[in-house]
């Protein structure tokens, strides 16, 4: 039902098959990928059964973005890239770190 009852198997069996034609030209060995998640690691739940009230207190709002990288065949991977709010963390310990407001990644730091 819905816009997902609505889509042409077919027609999305057909172009991935064109796409896999396509990639057969790359070696997997230098296809890359990049993915990230955020962590809000000081947030409390914002649902979930409380034993008694708990009064609503405004969040905290501290995230840590990380990106994780490797090639197709999973050959190389790149040590986890740390983007965080602020310019000299407490410690790094060694860490690919980089910063910005927002804590997200941008084409400046993805280009780096």
């Amino acid at each position: 039902h819905g816009k997902a009852a609505s889509v042409d198997l077919a027609a999305v069996r057909a172009e991935q098959q064109h796409i896999a034609k396509i990639l057969e030209k790359f070696n997997p060995k230098y296809c890359w990928n990049f993915n990230e998640t955020s962590l809000f690691a000081f947030a409390p739940p914002d649902q979930g059964l409380a034993t008694r009230q708990m009064s609503r207190t405004k969040r905290n709002k501290f995230c840590l973005t990380l990106g994780f990288t490797c090639n197709s065949d999973g050959s190389e991977k790149m040590p986890i890239f740390f983007i965080g709010q602020c310019k000299k963390p407490p410690a790094s310990h060694g860490f690919d770190y980089h910063n910005n407001k927002a804590a997200r990644m941008t084409s400046e730091l993805f280009e780096e």
